[in-house]
């Protein structure tokens, strides 16, 4: 389908506007083109306001809006994204699409005696954290509290708390969600447990979801936790990394703590490598003789921030370091070893020293950098997520230990700057993820395998969703979305699934055919 032009674009979707309650901002009307430039740049990611006009978007007051939209493109053969207020939606907006923007659906209601969270679909991972620890309950929202929920969540959702409480995709109860067609849909385990699958992992692909119910959890100690940095010197990260993943994968830990490893920017402007404990449960003495522990590692802590805060705050810690209107570029990949084996831990250790000593001259902590470069590693194994049946979602990332994440940004006085620092931090986040494939497992979380567009690599995506859950979700991306209106993650040819029938779950193996 050739795009629309802008003329008739204007023409077209300005009948749509009168149909709508909320405000339709359309590409090329001079009347709100101010409101229409100031959304397109409200994105989390600098890189993709700059690369991508959609047709209009459509600003919906709710679900019957959303209906609206969905009808009207549907009729006139108009691609439609879908994003809410966060920064985790990676395909939000898309060249010559309509995006149906769920900005004010950012309601959230908790049933404290079901212990469930109805979440509407345009909400911040911190909207959903406000409201349920109103009643001491949780469930997993991400690790920054300004990540759209239904971006994160839709698409797996690790959170610091994946130990215990698994991925946010294994506490979904129910959903709510438009088809292509308009028909509103309540989609469940019973209603549909073939389409409860799909939306458990690759929720973008089917419709639009306007509401997500959640299974909550009651937190201890009021939602006190113990967590923050305790941060090494560089000279020291080695160590600190070996002596920090010989710690997690001892088998005795207990499910409500893990701690995360990262090579990260400091405060200061140079960097440090860290561990950031996020200690749910016990006592208050007896989560700060587990950081005194902590503190030992890699010769002895430089500094200690952790301290006793609501987890609420605990989740919005990071916030400032991952600021709106930079350009990022990152990749992630679930990575295992065997725990006994010492070189294979060795291995990481130095491949991580290496890619940090290698970051662009423009990262921060290095002279004249001014841009934060992350390597962050959380810690998820021998926990939840490893319990759950790797085929009951399609989320199916459940043996690996660590979810390792290499995170670029970058900015430029001009575009020539901007384009020429993307490129290096593409090369840096691609070079040093291809090095750590070989510890990577089958299966994975889309976001973070692919390059932020609708028609990247189906290479890629394998690894995301393994055996026969390509056929699957191509089997009901032609039952429920047959015209390929909503514009999400590229899914395979029947032939593109065929090649990675063999791949194995359980092990992580892949046959020789599909590194072809």
């Amino acid at each position: 389908m050739a795009p629309p032009t802008i003329e008739d674009t204007t023409s077209l979707v300005e009948a749509l506007a009168a149909q709508l309650r909320g405000d339709l901002l359309i590409r090329g009307d001079d009347a709100t083109k101010e409101k229409f430039d100031a959304q397109r740049s409200r994105s989390w990611n600098k890189d993709l306001s700059i690369r991508t006009e959609p047709i209009a978007f459509a600003m919906v007051s709710g679900v019957k809006d959303v209906v609206t939209a969905v009808k009207f493109c549907a009729t006139h053969d108009i691609p439609v994204t879908v994003r809410g207020k966060g920064a985790h939606s990676p395909w939000g907006m898309a060249q010559d699409s309509l995006c149906i923007d769920l900005s004010s659906m950012d309601n959230v209601r908790v049933d404290p005696q079901k212990k469930l969270a109805y979440i509407a679909a345009g909400a911040l991972g911190g909207d959903v954290d406000h409201e349920t620890s109103l009643y001491n309950l949780i469930t997993p929202t991400g690790t920054v509290s300004h990540t759209g929920y239904g971006g994160l969540a839709l698409g797996g959702g690790m959170s610091h708390a994946s130990r215990w409480l698994g991925a946010a995709v294994d506490n979904f109860v129910e959903l709510e969600l438009v088809q292509s067609t308009g028909e509103v849909i309540r989609v469940n385990a019973e209603s549909d447990p073939e389409l409860f699958w799909a939306l458990r992992g690759n929720g973008f692909n089917f419709g639009v979801v306007t509401e997500i119910v959640v299974q909550c959890h009651d937190m201890p100690n009021n939602g006190m936790v113990r967590g923050a940095p305790i941060a090494f010197p560089d000279v020291k990260a080695d160590v600190t990394m070996l002596d920090w993943l010989k710690h997690i994968s001892s088998p005795d830990r207990k499910p409500d703590e893990s701690v995360q490893f990262g090579c990260i920017p400091t405060p200061d402007g140079n960097t440090a490598s860290a561990l950031v404990p996020v200690l749910i449960g016990g006592t208050e003495e007896s989560r700060k003789e587990y950081c005194d522990n902590l503190a030992t590692f890699g010769d002895g802590a430089v500094a200690r921030m952790d301290t006793e805060l609501p987890y609420v705050a605990l989740q919005a810690a990071l916030d400032d370091a991952f600021p709106h209107q930079l350009g990022y570029y990152d990749k992630g990949s679930f990575l295992d070893f065997d725990p006994k084996d010492e070189d294979a831990m060795k291995k990481i250790v130095s491949l991580t020293q290496q890619a940090w000593d290698d970051r662009p001259e423009w990262s921060l902590g290095k002279e004249g950098g001014a841009f934060p470069f992350f390597i962050l590693c959380l810690d998820v194994g021998e926990g939840q997520l490893q319990k759950a049946d790797p085929s009951s979602t399609s989320f199916s990332a459940r043996t690996g230990r660590v979810w390792y994440v290499l995170i670029a940004s970058w900015d430029g006085k001009d575009e020539e700057e901007f384009e020429t620092k993307k490129a290096g931090c593409q090369r840096w986040v691609r070079k040093w993820a291809k090095q750590m494939e070989q510890f990577k497992i089958v299966g994975g979380y889309s976001n973070d395998y692919v390059d932020f567009r609708p028609d990247s690599n189906s290479e890629e995506l394998k690894f995301v969703y393994p055996g026969d859950s390509w056929k699957r979700l191509e089997a009901l991306k032609a039952k429920h979305d047959p015209t390929g209106m909503f514009k999400a993650t590229k899914l395979p040819t029947t032939d593109e699934a065929t090649k990675v029938a063999s791949m194995s779950l359980a092990t992580g193996t892949v046959t020789a055919e599909v590194g072809q």
